[in-house]
């Protein structure tokens, strides 16, 4: 029993548990997410859980599972339960549910226990909706670009066979069951139908010819287009604004979408698919968008490649008519246009083809010529202004190519009135024909029979054409323009190869790129040589800054420059001027340059020149002693030197400026005058005259004053040279001028006096020397008491007065015996007192006055006492046998330079100094002018016992003094003389004692002696009275003769010994004179004893010879007596022998 309790109480317990097991299997049976159901096995529902019942709307409970899936749309044949074998649920089944939209799989089981379903299933139904569309997506994917693969390889299909496909691919991607695509214009907004496919057709397509809509009259198919997106409607039979209706005899669709095709931002095309056994969702939407955008791509690839084709046969038919264009043989400008319209014609299949040229210089378009097609003919026509195209002109400005579809709305005369008898076009095609963005002229196409589409390669080749005319037209100019510059080029480079310039072109770092020959021939060197180097490298090095500094100032504008420089040739530094301009390579960089060198040395030379010319002219003109100014044709000064402004207190008001005009620094009184003058300078007239000037300081001047027109260039007047002169001062020194010419021609005159006077005193005295001598040996050789000793002593009287002559007229000349020594001369007049009384008429009265401390002068006595006793015997013949006086003073001036230039002086001028005067006037008669003149002249005298040798021995003896003589004279009043002697220092010293004649008996000698004279007679009377003497005498006749003579008997006495004793020289001989064989005997025999004789005395012999041991002189002529005391004192002065020196 308890064992029995115990198992109810198990069993119990098991039961309960059981079906507190069963009851949480039902309520876990609601509880799950997934649609599930206890079916029976007749296939009602027994039990849904909540799920199910939510997804299907209702409780269901009894309904047959089937039919709240399917619907009345599902058929017998559509399983929506597996098939079960035993407990095998089999497979799963799938299908789509249109009452719940979506695809399921349902999977069947056993049902709980407890469920009351013994037999039945449990359905599980899973909502595999987005598993099916992924798988759809990838199939259509798979499917959408097998399409258009397909559709890309369709290579030789035509446009209606890929429309075709397009829509048929795009109907089966959708699943759909009919399709159709309409093409759309924006522009028009018309829909024009073009391809359907499905419906009433089947399986096929057509392309339909139907009428077009527009957008306005269209419903739901131009509701994508309004709304640029696509269109989808799921339930067609439902009521829709956006419908418009369909046709009685339209296909009813259950279902639609519609979409715009898009190419770019324009819509090209709308694509519609209808009746889809499933809803249309978006991604029908997207496998039709991607699938029609691809193929339209496809499509719009297909139809660019079959116009491309057309455009390629087209394009290689144009540039098959360009080539042959190209390739046409040579001809001039005329015959390629014909060649180019007949081409053109032929081509484009046009009627006629003519070229205008458009002159915008003339202002003219001119037909050149018309190609007519039809019968091959060409036609000229006139010209046109260019206002009567100027219609044409406004359509060409801004393209290269006008294309006139149709002619009919448009009126241009240049196509009216063309020449020709043919219609007005219907198309036209004109392409302009430009050069340098400018018009130069037409290419004219016209189409007749009917309006005519140019395409774009037609108008390429029109256009096409014209760049051709145009290249040809530039050919052309080109070629004239080549032949231009070919011949400039031939005449440059003949110009270039023989210019004498040089000619470089260099880089901008100075290296040379290339030299004419002239450049190659200053430097010497070839062109090969100078290429590369440096232009700069044979520059001055003084020079190079400046160069450098020019060459680089090119970079900047003007790229010009100039300078000059020097440069090392092969003939030496040379100066050249270079002219250099930048060349562009490049906008804005100048990388080279063009340079011109000149040969500018001479007038670098000339420059200099003229510079230092002008200078010098500056200085000479400033140091002129003139005053010289220059001004323009308006009297506005330019220019003046330095005495101009020296001068100006003189003649001017003020001080010159430049600038200012003359007249204003001229005195007021003196301006008229000036003018006047002025205005005939500038008339060409030069000008001269001379005015009394009272200048600013007060001082009276007169100036000369002259005007000379300036002539420029074209020998046109372009101002006055004023040329002022103080004449003040030139009067002056004319004056003078003119007495020192005066006194020049009285020296001279006296000096060719005197010459006379000496030469003939000279002659005498060698005569008079022969004969006194000869008288002195005849008295000698006669007895005391002879009867002829009278005679000889008047013969020798007469010979003595003829010697006192002769003294006279040396005394003129200057070269009279003069014994120097101080005296007193204020002494030596007083002593001559009384016999000057006695020389003069008693009539006459002497008076003497003398200036306390007269100065001692330095003279000789005798010759001062005959300028005394000349003076005062002129001044008492000057008086006559009148009643008369004559003065004479003695004073010491003070005398300068001026006071000293008297007109009787020599050469040599006197020194300024104190100057003892003698005066000695009379109140005779006087002297005119002329004889004044002439008062000094040898043998001129107004008396007619007179020699007219005292005033002229006066001259000599005083010019022989260093003195001056001075003259005034009044015809009437008397005479006055003025002797000016220099005054000395020194006191007179210890008379010296007059030697006694020697008896030429009383002392005799022995030895060889040698007489040189050129006078015969000269030499037999010395040889005689030397022989008296006790001498062996050689005689010479001349200089050379006594030096031969002297050496071969010095010789001959050497080796017998026996030397020369005496030598008695002439000083005047032929061929060597005295002091020459002085010299020569002395180099022989150094202690000879020469004595020295001359008619003339010899004052430069005298100075010579003071000094040299046994030297002495003897005045021609002289007696016996003093030629033997001057030999007895040469000789006792002589020192002992010394052996003469070797030939």
């Amino acid at each position: 029993m308890f064992l029995l309790t115990f198992a109810i109480v198990i069993a119990s317990i098991f039961w309960y548990r059981l079906r507190q097991a069963k009851e949480e299997q039902l309520l876990a049976f609601d509880a799950v997410r997934e649609i599930a159901a206890i079916l029976d096995r007749d296939g009602r529902i027994l039990r849904m859980n909540r799920t199910f019942s939510a997804h299907l709307g209702r409780h269901a409970v009894g309904e047959s599972f089937r039919a709240c899936l399917l619907g009345s749309e599902g058929g017998d044949d559509c399983p929506v339960l597996p098939k079960m074998d035993g407990d095998d649920p089999g497979r799963p089944v799938v299908f789509y549910s249109p009452v719940l939209r979506a695809h399921l799989q349902v999977t069947c089981g056993v049902p709980p226990s407890g469920s009351g379903a013994d037999g039945g299933l449990l359905a599980v139904i899973h909502d595999i909706s987005e598993q099916v569309r992924t798988g759809k997506t990838l199939a259509k994917n798979q499917m959408r670009s097998e399409v258009l693969s397909r559709l890309g390889g369709m290579f030789d299909a035509d446009l209606e066979s890929l429309y075709i496909f397009a829509l048929r691919e795009g109907v089966r991607i959708t699943e759909s069951k009919m399709g159709v695509l309409f093409f759309y214009d924006e522009d028009t907004q018309i829909f024009t139908p073009h391809v359907r496919y499905g419906g009433r057709l089947g399986d096929r397509a057509i392309v339909v010819d139907e009428a077009p809509y527009f957008l306005e009259n269209t419903g739901s198919l131009g509701e994508s287009v309004r709304q640029r997106g696509p269109l989808i409607i799921n339930d067609y039979s439902a009521h829709s604004s956006r419908k418009t209706g369909l046709s009685g005899d339209a296909t009813k669709i259950s279902r639609y979408l519609n979409m715009p095709v898009f190419s770019g931002n324009r819509i090209v095309a709308v694509v519609g698919v209808a009746d889809k056994e499933e809803d249309y969702d978006g991604d029908d939407l997207a496998q039709l968008r991607l699938l029609m955008e691809g193929a339209w791509r496809l499509i719009e690839r297909a139809e660019s490649n079959q116009r491309l084709k057309a455009r390629q046969e087209r394009v290689i038919a144009h540039q098959n008519a360009l080539l042959l264009l190209n390739t046409s043989p040579r001809m001039d400008f005329h015959g390629w246009i014909r060649h180019c319209l007949a081409t053109a014609s032929h081509t484009l299949g046009v009627a006629r083809a003519g070229y205008w040229r458009v002159n915008w210089e003339t202002g003219h378009a001119r037909c050149l010529v018309w190609y007519r097609r039809e019968d091959n003919t060409w036609l000229h026509t006139g010209e046109h202004t260019l206002d009567e195209v100027r219609d044409y002109l406004d359509l060409t400005r801004g393209s290269m190519v006008l294309a006139l579809r149709d002619t009919t709305p448009v009126d241009l005369l240049i196509m009216r009135e063309n020449g020709t008898a043919d219609p007005d076009p219907h198309s036209i095609l004109y392409s302009a024909v430009r050069r340098e963005g400018n018009m130069a002229g037409v290419l004219a196409l016209d189409h007749c029979g009917g309006p005519r589409t140019w395409t774009s390669d037609e108008q390429e080749f029109a256009a096409a054409l014209g760049e051709q005319i145009a290249l040809a037209l530039e050919t052309e100019e080109r070629k004239k323009a080549e032949r231009e510059l070919a011949r400039r080029e031939a005449e440059y480079r003949l110009l270039l190869e023989n210019h004498s310039d040089l000619v470089v072109k260099a880089g901008m770092d100075c290296r040379l790129l290339y030299v004419n020959p002239a450049y190659c021939a200053t430097f010497g060197k070839s062109e090969k040589e100078l290429l590369g180097l440096s232009l700069l490298g044979l520059t001055h090095e003084a020079d190079l800054p400046l160069a450098e500094n020019s060459l680089k100032s090119l970079q900047h504008p003007p790229h010009e420059t100039r300078h000059d420089a020097r440069a090392l040739t092969r003939n030496g530094w040379r100066w050249f001027s270079w002219q250099a301009r930048g060349v562009f390579e490049k906008p804005d960089e100048v990388s080279s340059f063009i340079c011109v060198g000149r040969d500018i040395t001479d007038r670098k030379l000339a420059e200099m020149a003229l510079r230092e010319s002008q200078a010098k002219l500056r200085a000479i003109l400033d140091s002129a002693n003139q005053t010289f100014v220059l001004f323009d044709t308006e009297g506005v000064i330019q220019a003046f030197n330095q005495m101009a402004r020296e001068k100006a207190e003189t003649v001017f008001l003020r001080t010159l400026v430049v600038g200012e005009k003359i007249l204003d620094s001229l005195p007021e009184a003196g301006r008229p005058g000036f003018s006047e003058r002025f205005k005939r300078a500038l008339g060409g007239e030069t000008i001269w005259d001379e005015k009394q000037i009272t200048g600013l300081n007060g001082v009276e001047h007169l100036v000369g004053y002259g005007m000379r027109p300036v002539l420029d260039e074209d020998e046109r007047v372009a101002g006055v040279c004023l040329n002022l002169v103080d004449l003040t001062e030139r009067r002056r020194m004319q004056e003078e001028r003119r007495q020192i010419e005066a006194k020049m021609q009285q020296t001279q005159k006296l000096e060719s006096l005197g010459m006379l006077a000496g030469g003939i005193a000279h002659d005498f005295n060698n005569l008079l020397l022969a004969i006194i001598g000869n008288i002195d040996l005849a008295m000698v050789e006669l007895p005391e008491n002879d009867g002829v000793q009278p005679l000889l002593d008047n013969a020798k009287t007469v010979s003595l007065r003829a010697a006192d002559l002769c003294r006279q007229m040396l005394a003129y000349t200057g070269k009279g015996t003069m014994t120097a020594g101080v005296l007193s001369l204020e002494e030596l007049i007083r002593e001559m007192s009384d016999i000057l009384r006695v020389s003069i008429s008693k009539k006459v009265l002497l008076d003497f006055v003398a200036a306390p401390d007269i100065p001692f002068v330095e003279g000789d006595a005798s010759q001062l006492r005959q300028v005394v006793m000349n003076l005062i015997i002129n001044a008492s013949e000057a008086i006559g046998d009148r009643k008369g006086a004559i003065h004479i003073s003695l004073t010491a001036r003070e005398c300068g330079p001026g006071e000293l230039a008297g007109r009787w002086l020599d050469d040599e001028p006197r020194p300024a100094g104190t100057y003892v005067c003698l005066e000695v006037g009379d109140n005779g008669c006087g002297m005119d002018r002329e004889t004044l003149e002439r008062i000094f002249d040898p043998f001129y005298s107004t008396k007619f016992t007179g020699r007219g040798l005292g005033l002229a021995a006066v001259l000599g003896i005083v010019r022989a003094h260093r003195g001056v003589v001075r003259v005034s004279s009044e015809s009437g009043k008397g005479t006055t003389f003025s002797v000016l002697f220099p005054a000395t220092t020194q006191r007179p010293g210890i008379p010296a004692v007059v030697e006694q004649p020697v008896s030429l008996a009383g002392w005799q000698t022995r030895g060889l002696a040698l007489l040189a004279d050129d006078e015969g007679s000269v030499r037999d009377f010395g040889s005689r009275l030397l022989q008296r003497m006790g001498f062996t005498v050689l005689t010479a006749k001349d200089g050379q003769e006594a030096v031969e003579l002297f050496r071969r008997r010095h010789a001959e006495g050497f080796e017998g010994g026996e030397p020369f004793k005496l030598a008695l020289l002439d000083v005047t001989m032929p061929h060597l004179d005295g002091m020459e064989v002085l010299n020569l005997l002395r180099a022989v025999q150094k202690d000879l004893p020469i004595l020295l004789s001359s008619g003339y005395d010899e004052h430069e012999i005298t100075r010579q010879i003071q000094g040299m041991p046994n030297t002495g002189f003897i005045q021609k002529p002289y007696p016996i007596s003093a030629l033997q005391g001057a030999v007895q004192a040469l000789l006792e002065e002589e020192p002992p022998h010394s052996a003469p020196d070797s030939l």
